[in-house]
């Protein structure tokens, strides 16, 4: 599906109509992906999918600058429930320099805020010519000296304060839809500051590219993933469990975290998964004491404490590892 959202005058003098594409849409089906080409197997994996068919929950638009026929600029946003992640912005080379981008993402957000969203999550390089037009926008670094950015229509703390209530929390496995809500969570200080051992993710960032392999492993049987979803359409809490690709041998590696509102059902979350007939082990900062008891009522053991292993500001973090046989 397909609707208009104006026309602007670029600094060119050329007129741009300006739309987007919510997937799927037969009209766009390969000229999308065509314009998206140079992004990686992951991203075309997703993109080629949302203009084939439906993703669960998952919206994806794609919002298209045009001179004439020909598509010169793109921003994607992949939303679920008010929660998105802004991505592939891209601008023929040619076209550039001419206010394109700056318009098309000047309508994108308007519409962002006219359907209701609430929060948008992006990656780019920190202080960068990208990060001070998005900075315009009202996006900020999550964290200090980060191109991960977040931004909230309403003031962050509320947003805060009313997404993330648990209500009833279900343990769900990973879909679709899931992406843009892990990443929004993700992209706050938890309790946790080590987050994940797989990959390596110490206080809040950006899920979006991580979601991609977990997912296609998720798919393909070689992981399993599930999230808390609160009965208000959050996700409070993420694992994953993964083949630990440290060392040889049939081992496992657990993922979890979650906002502080959750740590009280982490037992329904780790009560999802099947458990292999092998070795599976978990990671936490010692600080983490909700994680802890979570994963010794499921059953893990603490094997070791790695004292001072982890650095968080100007404080040295004990680790611990526990495993479950």
């Amino acid at each position: 599906m397909y609707y208009p959202l104006g026309d602007a005058v670029l600094r060119s003098g050329e007129t741009m109509a300006m739309g987007c594409t919510l997937g799927p849409d037969e009209a766009f089906i390969e000229r999308v992906p065509q314009f998206l080409s140079h992004k990686n197997e992951y991203c075309q994996w997703h993109i080629r999918a949302s203009m084939q068919q439906p993703l669960d929950d998952l919206e994806t638009r794609y919002y298209l600058g045009r001179i004439g026929d020909e598509i010169v600029v793109n921003i994607m946003t992949v939303e679920c429930r008010g929660v998105g992640i802004l991505g592939h912005v891209f601008t023929q080379p040619a076209h550039r320099r001419k206010s394109a981008c700056t318009e098309l993402m000047a309508r994108q957000m308007q519409d962002f805020r006219d359907r209701g969203g609430r929060c948008l999550i992006l990656g780019t390089g920190y202080d960068t010519h990208p990060y001070r037009i998005y900075r315009g926008f009202g996006f900020e670094s999550i964290r200090a000296g980060s191109g991960d950015m977040r931004y909230t229509v309403e003031p962050d703390a509320t947003f805060t304060a009313g997404f993330f209530q648990p209500g009833t929390a279900r343990a769900q496995p990973l879909a679709w839809g899931h992406w843009p809500l892990a990443a929004c969570l993700g992209s706050y200080e938890l309790p946790e500051y080590l987050r994940t051992i797989e990959p390596p993710v110490y206080g809040p960032y950006n899920f979006e590219g991580c979601f991609y392999p977990l997912k296609r492993a998720c798919e393909t049987g070689q992981a399993q993933s599930y999230v808390l979803e609160s009965s208000g359409g959050a996700v409070g809490a993420f694992a994953a469990l993964q083949p630990d690709p440290r060392f040889r041998g049939d081992s496992f590696v657990l993922d979890i975290y979650g906002h502080g509102a959750f740590g009280g059902a982490y037992g329904e979350l780790l009560g999802a998964f099947t458990w292999p007939n092998a070795k599976a082990s978990a990671y936490a900062d010692a600080e983490s004491e909700a994680k802890i008891a979570a994963l010794e009522e499921a059953g893990f053991v603490a094997e070791a404490r790695l004292t001072g292993q982890v650095i968080k500001g100007e404080r040295k973090l004990d680790v611990v590892m526990l495993a479950r046989q």
